[in-house]
């Protein structure tokens, strides 16, 4: 029979006697990620790239948009229960052919949260920016680049019940963008986003 320290067993004694039960609260952080795919763009500004093989790699879909603050692109996702609904940060991802990559894509997002009986509408929370550069020695061609947002608060995430919806949107920054050629047309774009993350903190039974 395996032996368990004395000072191990006091203090798991310790941490069951402070909450009560083993299964106490605990915070953590998930996320949530968003390929291409499952983003939902304007239609004008920013379209949708169907899925092509990448340097003879991987098969992978992407979004090109214009350097114009007409382009936009959506998504959304049913939050877990354990959510807290507090802040969010969002990570935003640019794939580049380019043969030296250089500038940055500026992303202004928002988002907000509906819950059971809450009406969909265009009360977004307050604009963040998620600027990604793809100015870095490191940057290459057939390379992606990332940048994460400050921490973020969803239009009614605080009084969202029920059933809590997550929506967010993130528009080009053209003023801020210098990242270029960037198009609508995918054979005229140098700089694709690729990917969104979305991080948020639980409270739940430790596991």
């Amino acid at each position: 029979m395996a032996r368990v320290s004395l000072a191990f067993a006091l203090l798991i004694l310790a941490a069951v006697s402070q909450a009560g039960s083993t299964a106490y609260s605990v915070d953590r952080i998930r996320s949530l990620y968003f390929p291409a795919e499952a983003i939902q763009v304007d239609g004008t500004a920013c379209t949708a790239v169907a899925a092509a093989i990448i340097n003879s790699g991987p098969k992978i879909a992407l979004i090109s948009c214009a350097d114009d603050a007409a382009g936009i692109f959506y998504g959304h996702a049913k939050m877990p229960d354990q959510w807290d609904a507090g802040t969010i940060a969002v990570t935003a991802e640019v794939y580049t052919d380019a043969a030296d990559p250089a500038g940055v894509v500026d992303l202004n997002c928002s988002c907000q949260v509906r819950g059971t009986g809450d009406t969909l509408n265009a009360t977004w929370g307050s604009t963040f920016n998620v600027i990604v550069s793809l100015a870095a020695a490191a940057i290459t061609t057939n390379d992606q680049a990332d940048a994460t947002s400050t921490p973020a608060t969803c239009n009614g995430a605080s009084t969202a019940t029920g059933a809590r919806h997550l929506f967010w949107r993130c528009l080009i920054d053209a003023a801020g963008t210098t990242a270029t050629p960037m198009s609508a047309t995918p054979a005229s774009s140098d700089y694709f986003p690729s990917g969104i993350t979305v991080e948020y903190g639980i409270t739940g039974a430790g596991d």
